[in-house]
């Protein structure tokens, strides 16, 4: 095999790894782990404000429980003040305080109602959640697993074509490939392409026939560049 055709299948070789590195950064399981992670972020971020209202409402039953105690404290003393009182005013006024006794408790009872239905319905909420939770935790693990297999098989592609071309460098002496590593950087189309017919394959305009034959009868050590793009050109 020619210098040439050597420096094209080390191009080759690069674009293939540069392809496999794309390819890596760019999977579509990426894009699906992250949705299964955002998913199970934002399931998780709901448990946990279901579970923190239902902490506060229980924290506040307790304490309506530990008022609505000494309410009826209260009223009890008052009712037995009341069996021993004998002036109207002074009944009156117990009676008052009695009433608004149980006023105050109501309202008491009718907050802890509509707390215990709180809890309730946030405590099937988060049951529900929890299910959810555990489906979207599976979800993450089986995308996390696809995703790695299949890094897992670009990385060693890329493994086996840096392997490739590290034995190509070994065939293609020092000047030639520094030549080609150079002219890779400074040519769009790349540093080698193949000719067919008259035509470039790197920047696909044709060649005229003169060039052509001054090209044939180049010395061995100069390689022939299209007069296009440049490139150096595997005749």
């Amino acid at each position: 095999m020619s210098v040439l055709s050597d420096l094209l299948a080390l191009q080759k070789t690069d674009i293939a790894i540069s392809q496999a590195r794309h390819r890596l950064t760019h999977l579509p399981h990426i894009a699906i782990h992250k949705e299964a992670v955002a998913a199970l972020a934002g399931v998780t971020q709901q448990i946990e404000v279901a579970a923190r209202r239902n902490v506060e409402a229980q924290v506040e039953i307790a304490q309506l429980e530990s008022e609505s105690h000494q309410v009826d404290i209260k009223a009890e003393r008052l009712k037995k003040q009341l069996r021993q009182v004998i002036a109207p005013r002074e009944a009156e006024a117990l009676q008052h305080e009695i009433a608004d006794c149980e006023t105050v408790r109501g309202s008491l009872d009718d907050r802890e109602l509509a707390l215990m239905e709180l809890v309730e319905s946030l405590t099937s909420e988060i049951e529900s959640l929890s299910r959810r939770d555990r489906i979207e935790s599976e979800r993450v693990v089986t995308a996390l697993a696809d995703l790695q297999e299949n890094q897992l098989a670009i990385r060693g592609d890329i493994q086996q074509l840096e392997e490739r071309r590290s034995a190509l460098c070994l065939v293609i002496p020092g000047p030639h490939l520094a030549n080609y590593e150079i002219k890779q950087k400074h040519t769009s189309g790349g540093a080698v392409a193949e000719l067919h017919g008259p035509t470039c394959q790197s920047c696909h305009l044709d060649i005229s026939r003169g060039e052509l034959d001054a090209m044939k009868v180049l010395p061995q050590d100069e390689f022939p560049e299209c007069p296009n793009c440049g490139c150096f050109l595997v005749i």
